[in-house]
């Protein structure tokens, strides 16, 4: 059974730029990312997708990665012999968090930032899911 897992590089960015406000109110002298940064975070998440589908490559069979659309840029084909209840939601849900996490670790720092951790727990995530859908 193949499920296509679509998530939107708007949503993406708009978790980039929540964080990122949340930083900046706890440390004011760090830089702020917001949707004028747009161009440079899509480079980003696409970067953190091409990250993120070598470390799953075994998994993914097909991926597409558009930075050109706000919705549905982002899709993702997984061949499963099983797909557990909430299985595309889940997935899309640690793909954003993930790819947002992603970025802010490259822009923050991995060391000194909670960031870096963050990225590993929703790619730990996303393994663990496919691990339950028993994958071909």
């Amino acid at each position: 059974m193949k499920i296509t897992i679509t998530a939107d590089l708007g949503t993406v960015l708009d978790r980039i730029c929540a964080e990122s406000a949340w930083r900046k109110a706890l440390y004011p002298d760090e830089r702020l990312l917001t949707r004028d940064n747009s161009r440079m975070l899509s480079l980003l998440v696409g970067e953190g997708f091409g990250e993120w589908t070598r470390r799953m490559g075994a998994y993914v069979k097909a991926k597409n990665f558009n930075p050109n659309l706000d919705t549905g840029g982002i899709l993702l084909t997984f061949s499963l012999r099983s797909l557990p209840e909430g299985f595309a939601e889940s997935m899309q849900d640690a793909l954003t968090a993930a790819l947002a996490f992603y970025v802010l670790k490259t822009v923050y720092g991995e060391e000194t930032t909670y960031f870096g951790t963050a990225w590993r727990k929703f790619r730990t995530q996303a393994v663990l899911l496919l691990a339950k859908s028993e994958t071909v």
